[in-house]
Parts: C-alpha cells; structure tokens; sequence
C-alpha cells in the first residue's frame, strides 16, 4: 500500500561541518528533500512530499531517517520529524447553482460601483 505525505524534519544541534553529508543522508532517505533552509547554520528545515510504501509505518520512517541522520553527523543531534498524511485531511465542499451565480455576480457588481463611487471625490 502506498500512501501520500508531506514530511518535515528539523534539524538542530548538529556539526556544522557535517551540514552537507546530513542533507545527502536525509535525502537517501526521503528523495524528496532538497529545499533546505538553514538558520544560522544551528538549524536546518526541509518539508516535502512524498510517498510511504510497503507498509511501512510513519514511526518506522521517523527512526530510519533519524539514524541515518545521526550517523551522518557522526553522534546525536535534535532530529524533528513531522509526518502529515495527505489521504484522508478536512476538507470542505462548495457547490454553486444558478442562484448563487445571481447573487453572487449581483454583490461583486454593488462592491465595484461603491469603490468606484469613492475615486470621483
């Protein structure tokens, strides 16, 4: 089963000479990261999307990334990982019919009159 995320890490406390070998790690692990932004040089933030697949669980990817980050910088470092699945989010539905078209091209005609009304003083 494959399912859709969007994934964020944050990285801090790190080795700052390690800052390119910790990105290319993160990046074996999740092909999707590579826009990183960096604070300071004390903090790097990526976010992508992307897939898991093969069951693999959110948990099971936080801690795989993880290591592969700590092994990177070559000892412990704060690793932030926030997994957001894109299946199944809130989401809101609007349809529109003939009436609404009425009522709602009726009020944006009203709003330019009034703000064209406003320039002629």
């Amino acid at each position: 089963m494959i399912r859709s995320y969007n994934m964020t890490v944050g990285i801090q406390g790190f080795d700052p000479r390690k800052t390119g070998a910790i990105k290319r790690a993160a990046q074996e692990e999740w092909v999707f990261f590579f826009n990183w932004h960096e604070c300071q040089r004390e903090h790097l933030f990526s976010t992508s999307e992307g897939y898991l697949s093969d069951g693999e669980t959110e948990d099971a990817f936080a801690r795989r990334l993880a290591k592969a980050i700590w092994a990177a910088n070559g000892g412990y470092c704060e690793v932030e990982i926030v997994a957001v699945c894109l299946e199944n989010l809130p989401s809101e539905k609007y349809s529109f019919r003939d009436d609404d078209y009425t009522q709602l091209e009726s009020a944006v005609t009203k709003s330019a009159e009034t703000h064209e009304g406003r320039g002629n003083d």
